[in-house]
């Protein structure tokens, strides 16, 4: 017992309010939510609590039939994360404590401005796939 850490994985998709996107959103902010809550009950008991907010990472999960080939078309290449990369981020992370891990550098800009709401809802809206 005191030990151990427990990792989310939540999306930058949680801040975007879209009736696309509804569902899968909406459990990612639960996702937040549900982790920051974690971290409050056991930051001093030893369980490190991490909450990962990624955006598009390199997986079987856009191959899914959600996503059409031409949609995913759409997403620029530097937008798209490796999970070696996203995976060695988080452990690196996980060692310092800290609650929010964004990885990558394109996604802490877009964090920054998502999460302080300064980019207006119709342009996410128009961005998001």
């Amino acid at each position: 017992m005191g030990r151990g850490a427990i990792i989310n994985i939540s999306s930058q998709i949680s801040f975007v309010y879209s009736g696309e996107t509804a569902m899968y959103g909406s459990t990612k902010k639960f996702i937040d939510a549900f982790s920051r809550n974690l971290h409050a009950a056991y930051k001093r008991k030893g369980v490190g609590i991490q909450l990962m907010i990624p955006a598009y990472v390199r997986t079987s999960f856009h191959e899914s039939n959600y996503y059409s080939a031409e949609t995913l078309k759409k997403v620029p290449q530097f937008f798209w994360m490796d999970v070696a990369d996203l995976t060695a981020s988080s452990l690196k992370q996980l060692a310092t404590g800290r609650l929010v891990c964004v990885p990558g550098f394109f996604y802490k800009i877009t964090y920054f401005f998502l999460s302080r709401h300064l980019i207006p809802m119709w342009l996410l809206r128009k961005l998001s796939i």
